[in-house]
C-alpha cells in the first residue's frame, strides 16, 4: 500500500475513496485499508481523498479513525527504558508497557482536524482530546504540537464561554494536560491568558482558566509551564497562595495553621508535603535568581503574618544574623519556623514543601559548585530573609559540605539560638523517619502520593542529618580534611575561636545567670577546643576520641540535675504507649504486662502526673522535678486523660467507687478542654479518647447527664479539620452520639433536637461575628473561643437541651418530616 503512494498515485487514491464509500466492504477491511494508509509516510493523500467523507454528517468515519489509530498506530516507548538505564527488557513480563504514537497518520490526522475545527464544531471536539493528549505528551515541540494545543486552547475556551462543565475528570485532565504539554508551541496564546489570570486575580473555582492554573501549581503533569513560562508561573502561585484576610475573610471560619501564615491552602493540595510539591524544584532549575527571589519573598511575607498572629503567641523570637561588611539582618525563630524545611513541626505544606525543594536543589548542586558559588547564594539567602526558616535550610547545607562554606559557617555561629534551636532540630531527626514510615503506612498505599513520601522518607538518609550546628562547631577546630591546608585549618580554629570569646563576653556575671545562659555555657564548654582535654583509645572500629570538656563544677552540677529532670520527664512514657496503644486496640498494648496484670497501678502513676501538673508534689528538692518543668508538661499532660479513658473503657468494674469516681473527672476535665479559650487540637492529646467514653460514663454517672451532654452539643458546632483527610473536631462527638443511640436514646435525641434547633442560630451568629471582626480589622479566629460566646449568649437553649426540654414542635417542619416509630416525640 505504502509503495502504491508512491508509483500509483492516482490509481491508489481512487481504491481508497472507493473503498471507504463503498458499504459492500466489510468494515474489517477497511480498517485494515486504513491502518496501512495512518502507518505509512503519505497519510495526507488520504485526508485530501476521503475529506468530504470524514467531515459528512456527524463525522462517524473521522471518529472512527480516531479509534483505530490510537489502538493499531502504536509501539513501545522504548525512551522510558533508556532513560532508567535499562537496555534489555523482556515486554512479556511487564504489567503495564508504555507506547507512544507511530506513523505519519497522527501528524496528518492532527493537522486536517485543526484545519476544519470549524466545520467539525468546537462543541463536538471531545472525542479528539485522547489523540492531542497522546501526541502532546510524547512530543514537545513542532507543528502538530501546536496543533494540538490551539485545538485543546480553544475547546477549553468554548466551554468557559459557555459555562459549560466536564464530563468527568479524566476528559479534564486529557484537555488541560495537553494545553500545558503543548506550552512551548502556544506560548504567546498562554502568555496572554496568564496577565488576564494575574491581571483579574481570578482565583475562584468559578473565574475563568481556575483549572488550568491549579493544575499548574498541583501536578507534576503542570512542570511543562514552568519550564516555558517560569517567571508566570511565580506570580500564579503567589496569586494563589497568599491571601490577606481581608481578601478572602470568608475562609477563616476555621483556625487552621495556613490562616497564621496568610496562606490559602487546602488540607489535602500538597499533602503530604514534599521537595516534588508545587513546582518550586523545578522551577529552581530553570529560573533560579526569579525563583529564589520568589521563596524569599513569600517567606518573608507569610512569617511576617505569622509573627503577628496568636499562634505560638509568647514562643516566636527575633534574632539578629550579623553577615561581615553589612548592617544585622533581623529574623523571626521558633520551633515551628526552624523545622519547616524538615516538616517535623506543623506548618503549611507549602511553605514546608517549598524550603523542602529549596533544600534538595542546593543538596543536589553543592556537590559540584565552587565554593564561591555556593557562598554567595547561602549569603544571598540569610541577607535577603526575615524567618530563620531559610537559615535553617542555609545550615543544612552548611552541614552537608562543610569544607566550602566554612565563610557561612561563620555567619551561622554567631546567632546563638541558631546553636539551640538546631539542636532541637536534631533530636527530632531521631524519630521523625519512624514517625513518616507511621503516617505513609496509616493512611494505606497511596500510589499518587509515593513519590512525595518515600522522597521525604529517603531524604532522612542523609549523611548530614547526623549532625548539628554544635559538632560542626567543634569538627572544624579539631579536624580537617584533605583539601584544606593546615594554615587554611588554622586560620579558621582562629575565626571561631574570636566568635567564642564574643559570645564569653555577652554571658551575665555568674550570681545573676539564668537557666539559659548556664544551658549556653554548656555549649560553649562542648565547642571549645581550648578548653577540652581530648584523649584518644583503640576500639574494634578504630580509634575513639573522648574530648573531655572542661566544665566548672557547678555548671557540672547544674548539667546534672537537667539530665535528671529530663529523666524525670520520660519517666511515664511506657504508661503513655500502653495507654494509646490499648485506646486504639492494637497489639502492641500487650508488651506493657506491668499494667495489663495490674490497671490500678496505672492510675497510681498518673495520680502521682496529676499531683506533678497541679503542683500539689514538688519534687525539686530531690533533684528530680520542678512544679514547672516545660519538658514534663510536654510529655505528660495528656497521660492522665488517655489512661483514665483506657481503665474506664476496660476496667470500671474493677475499681472502686473513689477511683472511678477519680477516673471520671479526669475523663470529665479532659473532654472538657475543647470549650476553654486557648485550646488547640492535638493528635493524641487525650480529647478524642475522653469523648468517646463518654457513653460508659452517662451509664455509670446519670447524675453527670447534663455536664456531658453540655460537652457533646458544643462539640458538634466546631468544623475544625484534624487530619490530612479532612476530617472535622465534630466526628469525635458524632461517633460518641451514633453509639447513644444504642446505649441512651434519649440522651441521643435530645443533642438531635438541640442540634437542629441551635446549629442555624450558631451559622447566623458566625457570620454575625465574622463581620463584626471586618469591620474592627480582625479575620482570624479561635473556634472555641466563638463556641464559648455562643453559649454565653444561648444559655436557656442550651439548659433546655440538656433538661431535655426541647420537643420537634420547637423545630419548625421537622415534627412532619420524622415518623413516630422512629422518634420518641410524645
Amino acid at each position: 500500500m505504502s509503495e502504491k503512494f508512491l508509483i500509483e498515485s492516482d490509481s491508489i487514491k481512487n481504491f481508497i475513496e472507493e473503498v471507504v464509500k463503498d458499504k459492500d466492504v466489510e468494515p474489517f477491511w477497511k480498517d485494515e485499508i486504513i491502518i496501512s494508509v495512518l502507518l505509512s509516510d503519505h497519510s495526507d493523500y488520504f485526508f485530501e481523498v476521503c475529506k468530504e467523507e470524514l467531515l459528512k454528517d456527524t463525522q462517524e468515519l473521522l471518529k472512527r479513525l480516531t479509534f483505530l489509530i490510537r489502538i493499531a498506530c502504536k509501539e513501545v516507548d522504548a525512551d522510558v527504558f533508556q532513560n532508567l538505564g535499562l537496555k534489555r527488557v523482556n515486554l512479556f513480563h511487564l504489567k503495564y508497557v508504555l507506547t507512544k504514537p507511530k506513523g505519519r497518520g497522527w501528524e496528518s490526522l492532527i493537522k486536517f482536524v485543526y484545519e476544519n475545527l470549524d466545520q467539525i464544531g468546537i462543541s463536538s471536539i471531545y472525542f479528539f482530546l485522547p489523540i492531542i493528549q497522546d501526541w502532546s505528551s510524547k512530543n514537545k515541540e513542532g507543528g502538530t504540537v501546536r496543533y494540538a494545543g490551539l485545538i485543546a486552547l480553544q475547546y477549553y475556551e468554548w466551554l468557559i464561554q459557555e459555562d459549560k462543565f466536564y464530563s468527568h475528570d479524566e476528559a479534564k485532565n486529557q484537555l488541560l494536560f495537553t494545553i500545558i504539554y503543548s506550552s512551548s508551541e502556544i506560548k504567546d496564546e498562554l502568555e496572554r491568558i496568564f496577565e488576564e489570570v494575574i491581571k483579574n486575580k481570578w482565583k475562584s473555582h468559578r473565574d475563568p482558566y481556575y483549572d488550568l492554573s491549579k493544575v499548574i501549581l498541583t501536578k507534576i503533569e503542570g512542570l511543562r509551564a514552568s519550564e516555558v513560562l517560569p517567571k508566570y508561573v511565580l506570580q500564579l502561585a503567589d496569586l494563589f497562595w497568599y491571601s490577606l484576610p481581608e481578601e478572602d475573610y470568608y475562609r477563616y471560619s476555621v483556625n487552621k495553621v495556613e490562616d497564621s501564615f496568610n496562606i490559602k491552602e487546602s488540607l489535602t493540595e500538597y499533602f503530604p508535603a514534599s521537595a516534588y510539591q508545587t513546582p518550586s524544584y523545578w522551577l529552581l532549575q530553570f529560573a533560579l535568581r526569579e525563583t529564589i527571589d520568589f521563596i524569599i519573598q513569600f517567606t518573608n511575607k507569610t512569617v511576617e503574618a505569622y509573627a503577628s498572629s496568636d499562634l505560638d503567641e509568647g514562643q516566636v523570637e527575633e534574632v539578629e544574623v550579623c553577615i561581615e561588611d553589612g548592617e544585622p539582618v533581623k529574623q523571626y525563630i521558633s520551633n515551628r519556623l526552624w523545622c519547616v524545611y524538615r516538616g517535623s513541626q506543623v506548618s503549611p505544606h507549602i511553605l514546608e514543601s517549598m524550603h523542602m525543594a529549596l533544600e534538595k536543589f542546593f543538596l543536589e548542586r553543592g556537590k559540584n559548585t565552587d565554593s564561591k558559588t555556593l557562598e554567595w547564594w547561602l549569603l544571598y539567602l540569610l541577607k535577603n530573609s526575615n524567618s530563620a526558616s531559610i537559615s535553617a535550610v542555609v545550615t543544612s547545607i552548611v552541614l552537608a559540605f562543610p569544607d566550602k562554606t566554612f565563610n557561612v559557617a561563620k555567619v551561622l555561629f554567631r546567632t546563638k539560638k541558631f546553636f539551640l534551636y538546631d539542636t532541637t532540630r536534631w533530636g527530632l531527626e531521631q524519630s521523625h523517619k519512624g514517625s513518616l514510615e507511621i503516617l505513609k503506612s496509616g493512611f494505606g498505599i497511596n500510589y499518587k502520593n509515593e513519590i512525595y513520601e518515600n522522597e521525604r522518607i529517603n531524604a532522612c538518609d542523609d549523611e548530614h542529618r547526623k549532625f548539628a550546628l554544635e559538632p560542626l562547631c567543634l569538627n572544624y577546630q579539631m579536624f580537617r580534611s584533605e583539601g584544606v591546608s593546615e594554615e587554611e585549618a588554622e586560620e579558621r580554629q582562629k575565626a571561631i575561636w574570636n566568635i567564642l570569646d564574643e559570645h564569653y563576653s555577652q554571658l551575665p556575671e555568674k550570681s545573676k545567670q539564668t537557666g539559659a545562659d548556664k544551658t549556653w555555657r554548656l555549649y560553649l564548654a562542648r565547642m571549645d577546643r581550648r578548653e577540652m582535654s581530648p584523649t584518644t583509645e583503640e576500639v574494634d572500629e578504630g580509634i575513639a576520641i573522648q574530648f573531655n570538656p572542661k566544665v566548672d563544677p557547678e555548671l557540672l552540677e547544674y548539667s546534672e540535675k537537667s539530665i535528671q529532670r529530663s529523666s524525670a520527664a520520660m519517666k511515664y512514657m511506657s504508661l503513655k504507649i500502653w495507654a494509646e496503644l490499648k485506646m486504639r486496640n492494637e497489639e502492641g498494648y500487650k508488651k506493657y504486662e506491668k499494667y495489663e496484670n495490674d490497671p490500678k497501678l496505672a492510675l497510681q502513676e498518673v495520680k502521682e502526673i496529676v499531683s506533678i501538673l497541679t503542683g500539689e508534689e514538688d519534687l525539686d528538692a530531690s533533684g528530680d522535678l520542678s512544679q514547672g518543668d516545660e519538658a514534663f508538661i510536654l510529655m505528660n499532660a495528656s497521660i492522665p486523660g488517655t489512661v483514665c479513658s483506657v481503665l474506664v473503657k476496660y476496667h470500671i468494674k474493677t475499681m472502686t467507687e473513689e477511683e472511678q469516681a477519680y477516673c471520671k473527672d479526669i475523663v470529665m476535665d479532659t473532654a472538657l478542654a475543647s470549650l476553654r479559650p486557648g485550646y488547640r487540637y492535638q493528635i493524641g492529646d487525650g480529647l478524642q479518647s475522653a469523648i468517646s467514653v463518654l457513653p460508659i460514663l452517662l451509664y455509670n454517672f446519670p447524675d453527670d447527664k447534663d455536664l456531658i451532654k453540655t460537652i457533646l452539643l458544643p462539640t458538634l458546632f466546631d468544623e475544625y479539620p484534624v487530619d490530612m483527610g479532612n476530617t472535622s473536631f465534630n466526628a469525635f462527638a458524632i461517633r460518641t452520639i451514633h453509639e447513644l443511640w444504642e446505649t441512651n436514646f434519649e440522651t441521643a435525641q435530645s443533642l438531635l433536637l438541640g442540634y437542629l434547633l441551635l446549629k442555624p442560630k450558631y451559622e447566623e451568629f458566625q457570620k454575625r461575628l465574622r463581620e463584626e471582626n471586618i469591620k474592627e480589622g480582625v479575620y482570624g479566629r479561635s473556634e472555641n473561643k466563638e463556641i464559648d460566646k455562643f453559649i454565653s449568649e444561648n444559655e436557656q437553649p442550651l439548659n433546655d437541651v440538656t433538661e431535655s426540654n426541647i420537643s420537634l414542635d420547637e423545630i419548625g417542619g421537622i415534627k412532619e418530616l420524622v415518623p413516630c416509630n422512629i422518634y420518641n416525640i410524645g
